[in-house]
């Protein structure tokens, strides 16, 4: 990923500032707005285990750097290091209180989003089974939950508490998993327009960035489509944040270099892959391209890793 590109999925950045915390004093920081508490830009901190410790990205981080001269951060490896998701995920819809207005993703855009989940699930798993089986579904109903912000930010801390409320209010088993949507005019670290991460609290949980709406299923103004799926699958195949396991989008997608979107019809047939949207052809729905497990340790991933259909149903 070249210095100063978008990142669409935060999870590696996650991970990264998570070992950071482990090991070196200096990253523990309170201030949690900026990579997840270390102080690290995310485009940094996303690739710190590609980065050698004189990095020019890395002069403002002497601390780091010095770790980095005699220590490696995990990388991902092509292999799920323990089982792969089992349960359903559940998408919750937020309303966020602030001192100025409500913040809240709409009745009509939540129902979209869960739509289109429930149709992406099916090609998500044949794509993740090259991990190990996985019997991954999607809720239909939508989880709703109200909190209170002091201002129009929220930590990665903030949102484990929130989904663990959520969970045990729902009386939900530690096999699920919950998706925050995180509408526009709120600030978090590594939420954005189309972009999120996955974590895990006492259940799985993800956090999407939409800041679009009158969202549609075939996401021609491409708001959601691609954080939704890149999360979810990523989350199936990696469904408690092991530092080694795979990212299975990122060298697939924006992480990485150029973006594989797979294509498919209203009866969830293969239609192609392309970066175009719209592509060529007639399509239903899409979903971010999942890599081939020979291309996981790739960034980014041949064409050949990331163009092509997914295996039986």
């Amino acid at each position: 990923m070249p210095p100063g590109s978008r990142v669409r999925c935060g999870t590696r950045a996650l991970k990264n500032a998570e070992y950071l915390r482990r090991h070196i004093p200096e990253a523990r920081r309170k201030d949690d707005d900026v990579g997840f508490g270390t102080g690290i830009p995310t485009e940094v901190l996303a690739r710190l285990h590609r980065l050698p410790h004189d990095d020019p990205d890395l002069r403002e981080h002497e601390h780091v750097a010095a770790f980095l001269r005699s220590h490696r951060l995990p990388r991902p490896t092509k292999d799920a290091s323990g089982p792969l998701f089992q349960g359903t995920v559940h998408f919750a819809q937020v309303t966020f209180e602030t001192p100025s207005r409500t913040y809240a993703v709409t009745d009509d855009d939540m129902a979209t989003i869960v739509d289109y989940a429930r149709r992406a699930i099916a090609p998500i798993r044949q794509y993740a089974r090259q991990y190990g089986p996985t019997s991954a579904k999607v809720a239909a109903r939508v989880i709703e939950h109200t909190v209170r912000l002091r201002g129009t930010s929220y930590t990665d801390r903030q949102l484990k508490g929130w989904v663990n409320d959520m969970a045990a209010a729902k009386s939900l088993p530690s096999s699920a998993c919950v998706v925050v949507v995180s509408p526009r005019g709120l600030r978090a670290s590594n939420v954005d327009a189309n972009a999120g991460y996955h974590g895990k609290a006492n259940v799985a949980y993800s956090v999407v960035g939409v800041f679009d709406t009158e969202l549609t299923l075939d996401d021609r103004k491409d708001a959601y489509a691609m954080v939704v799926s890149h999360e979810i699958a990523e989350l199936v195949v990696d469904p408690n944040v092991n530092d080694t396991n795979p990212e299975v989008c990122d060298p697939c997608d924006l992480n990485c270099g150029p973006l594989h979107r797979c294509y498919f019809d209203a009866s969830g047939e293969y239609a192609g892959t392309t970066a175009a949207l719209p592509p060529p052809y007639a399509y239903s729905f899409y979903i971010c391209a999942v890599v081939k497990p020979e291309g996981a340790e790739n960034c980014p991933a041949s064409a050949a890793n990331c163009d092509y259909a997914p295996g039986p149903r």
